[in-house]
């Protein structure tokens, strides 16, 4: 259950995906290199899909709806 009076704080994906990623150490692998980022400006159309793979989570577009 979430409690929508609790929540301090609320962060978006701007490209509607409200996406949780499928690697949860992603920001480990990418620590202390701006590879990551330049790899997502270079392939912004397949960058979520091939690259760093995100599903779209059901409970944040349920809070967000």
């Amino acid at each position: 259950m979430i409690y929508l009076n609790k929540i301090k704080v609320a962060v978006f994906d701007f490209d509607g995906t409200l996406a949780i990623h499928k690697d949860k150490n992603y920001t480990q692998r990418r620590k202390g290199s701006n590879d990551y980022f330049i790899q997502a400006y270079l392939h912004s159309d397949t960058f979520y899909e091939t690259i760093e793979p995100c599903y779209p989570s059901s409970v944040l577009q349920n809070v967000a709806a």
